[in-house]
């Protein structure tokens, strides 16, 4: 495994503007495992999302949802509660991607399961209680185990071999798969959620408590909470920051002077770029397939909402107002087109927007609340999960799926606007894959495959394709495990992606 992420981490830096799911042998292999959708919290997902409105199903969960859906074991979908029950009953949700009913696993508990579920590679969903209890149950929704944490109202995150880490009261605590502790080391102060380096060595960790009369330090550890350097600040939020392939930070922070930026700063602890936006308390940036930061917030010259799109290295690409009751104040996410999904608590919609800014589509909330991030399926579905308050138990049409209008992809006779070669599923893989891949003109097509030497190991596909959507399939069975680079070359369109073969 370290040589695969020493591999990943030199083809980043070849090619640096391509974002790539990292592998992380801990988490389940799906979609969508974890909030944020993985341990570098960039919010961007392998998949293409809907760019059209189409709306396949509501279900309803009286006592709402407020972190969450997570995505995994074919898809299923996962998450927790936000309102109180009057009898003390708290639940977690297994539910199957067409809207019924997995399971569900009742906690007794006088507060809710609202923190989002890990999804783990031996079928494990582990989710914290906000009274502190760590509970670890089987693919059918059976307890494991469970202990009592005490834990800060923060999200689990779980490193390369399966460990967890987590933050509580001046703390940092080490947990084994099997509940063990393994560290618990004082730290004074420390708050918030961990999340990683691309290399799984290092950990990113707040110290001093957002919003308060706390300095906030923005810290860089080993796995053994031994501090490699801090940054300063006046004030950060709760979003955790995105970390990009090759260790590049973002995160929103106020300087001594408290005013407030988007910032970069690289694996060493250097201030790459700071941006000038206001930031609210749970705002989080999503890192696009192209390396590009977007964030949401709000424009100081107008006072505006907006959402920015910048370069890696900090220009503005674009700008788009969301309008002045349309507070975008979670976490966004991208899918592997670049185009942006994102809501509001207190505002009328959610929303999408393509990889130029431009608006795709608008969903009423009908008054419900988003503080979350959207999960995309496998198949391009994309769920939101909604909520009202905690002392509101009659929710509706809270869980929504949004599905892609329904087109044959290997029509050929399908128009489309835009070259586009998306990211092959499964990935990892053992031993075939698919490539999807769209063309707006005809032209002779090659897909070939290289190792990471740059070395010719296969021709996929080497035809005249009429412009359309197709899929192909890669069967790496003659190849050893390691990384592949897959290219498609039609006329003047050439790209390149990354996939890993494991046997």
């Amino acid at each position: 495994m370290k040589t695969i992420l020493i591999f990943l981490i030199f083809i980043s830096q070849i090619f640096p503007q391509t974002q790539n799911k990292i592998p992380w042998p801990s988490l389940a292999d799906s979609p969508w495992p974890t909030l944020r959708g993985d341990m570098q919290a960039t919010g961007r997902s392998e998949f293409v999302g809907p760019e059209t409105l189409n709306v396949k199903w509501m279900g309803d969960y009286p006592l709402g949802i407020f972190h969450g859906p997570v995505i995994g074991y074919g898809d299923k979908l996962f998450f927790g509660t936000i309102a109180l029950n009057s009898i003390e009953e708290n639940y977690i949700y297994a539910v199957n991607p067409d809207s019924s009913l997995f399971w569900r696993y009742i906690t007794n508990s006088s507060w809710p399961n609202e923190l989002a579920p890990l999804l783990t590679k031996d079928s494990s969903i582990i989710f914290l209680s906000n009274t502190g209890e760590l509970y670890v149950l089987d693919f059918y929704g059976n307890l494991k185990w469970k202990k009592y944490i005490n834990n800060q109202f923060t999200d689990l995150s779980i490193d390369l071999n399966g460990n967890l880490y987590f933050t509580s009261k001046d703390t940092l605590k080490i947990l084994d798969s099997d509940g063990s502790y393994l560290l618990q080391k004082y730290i004074k102060k420390i708050y918030g959620s961990i999340t990683f380096s691309p290399n799984g060595q290092t950990i990113y960790f707040m110290t001093g408590k957002p919003q308060s009369l706390d300095t906030v330090y923005f810290n860089s550890a080993n796995l053994q909470g031994i501090i490699n350097w801090n940054l300063k600040f006046d004030d950060m939020n709760y979003g955790k920051p995105s970390i990009d392939n090759i260790g590049n930070i973002f995160c929103f922070a106020s300087d001594t002077l408290s005013k407030s930026y988007l910032y970069s700063i690289n694996k060493e602890g250097e201030i790459r770029w700071q941006y000038r936006i206001a930031f609210d308390l749970f705002s989080a940036t999503t890192i696009d397939p192209f390396g590009n930061v977007i964030a949401c917030g709000i424009d100081p010259n107008s006072n505006n909402f907006v959402i920015i799109s910048l370069t890696n290295e900090g220009s503005l690409n674009w700008q788009y107002e969301v309008g002045q009751n349309e507070e975008p104040n979670s976490g966004l996410v991208s899918d592997a087109k670049g185009n942006i999904f994102f809501g509001a608590t207190w505002g009328t919609y959610f929303q999408a927007l393509d990889k130029n800014g431009k608006l795709l589509w608008k969903l009423s909330l009908n008054g419900y609340e988003y503080d979350t991030s959207p999960a995309i399926g496998s198949d391009g579905t994309l769920y939101i999960g909604l909520h009202k308050s905690t002392f509101f138990r009659e929710h509706k049409d809270n869980l929504i799926a949004i599905g892609k209008t329904s087109v044959n992809v290997e029509d050929e006779n399908i128009k489309v606007d835009e070259f586009f070669l998306s990211q092959n599923y499964p990935n990892p893989f053992n031993p075939s894959t698919s490539i999807k891949f769209s063309l707006p003109e005809g032209g002779i097509t090659t897909i070939k495959v290289y190792d990471i030497l740059g070395g010719e190991k296969a021709t996929i596909l080497d035809e005249y394709k009429p412009a359309g959507s197709y899929t192909a399939t890669f069967d790496g069975k003659n190849l050893p495990s390691g990384i592949y680079i897959y290219t498609i070359t039609s006329g003047s369109f050439k790209q390149s992606r990354k996939m890993l073969l494991m046997k």
